[in-house]
């Protein structure tokens, strides 16, 4: 078996893609019923206030690097597995020395699709309390079925725990439908899409340039 490590970064402006999902992700607040407040103060390192008491942080990523594994089997043919890789940072300037927010909703931009298609864009919903470390990276291998199977698995599309944290469990229960259908695409121009149970997917379209 021989391996091929290669890296190919993806350039993007930050600022751009996080305003991006900042909206995708407000509205995706407002369609669950929750107040939501964007935070304008620099120091405050959330994005949302949600009903006055839950702060929500969002990250979005795009796959910034690849590696590739070549296999050679024994009768001469060559198998070639691509990864791509996500990285999330969770830290301020290097460390966490305070909490800062309750919820980071981590958004991991998928590579973009040819033509008019729509790939999924997968959603973490994270609580403070679950954060092991000062970053998160997820890995998936090119045309793999198997979904993510790490330990912030059961994050994936919990906005459910947003909606319990600001107003209690019953809550949360009465709008596990909506959470449920809740879902984030992005099309070969890089216009994400919120997908809601009550609207039509166009209805959350966001232009290649952030909106203000």
């Amino acid at each position: 078996m021989a391996m091929t490590t290669r890296a190919k970064p993806e350039t993007r402006a930050p600022s751009v893609t996080h305003a991006r999902a900042a909206q995708i992700c407000g509205r995706a607040l407002k369609s669950l019923g929750l107040g939501t407040r964007r935070a304008v103060e620099p120091r405050n390192a959330y994005d949302f206030l949600v009903d006055g008491r839950v702060r929500i942080a969002v990250r979005y990523a795009f796959p910034t690097s690849y590696r590739e594994q070549r296999y050679l089997k024994k009768n001469g043919e060559e198998s070639i597995y691509v990864y791509r890789r996500w990285t999330f940072n969770f830290h301020r300037h290097g460390k966490i020395d305070e909490r800062y927010c309750d919820f980071f909703v981590c958004l991991l931009g998928a590579n973009r699709p040819s033509g008019r298609s729509h790939a999924a864009v997968t959603v973490f919903v994270i609580p403070w309390e679950a954060i092991t470390g000062l970053t998160f990276c997820s890995s998936v291998r090119d045309d793999n079925p198997r979904p993510y199977r790490g330990r912030y698995a059961r994050y994936i599309d919990a906005w459910h725990l947003i909606v319990e944290a600001a107003r209690g469990r019953a809550a949360a229960d009465q709008a596990a439908a909506r959470s449920a259908a809740l879902g984030v695409s992005i099309d070969g121009n890089q216009r994400l899409r919120l997908v809601t149970a009550a609207s039509a997917p166009a209805s959350a379209e966001l232009s290649g340039a952030a909106r203000k």
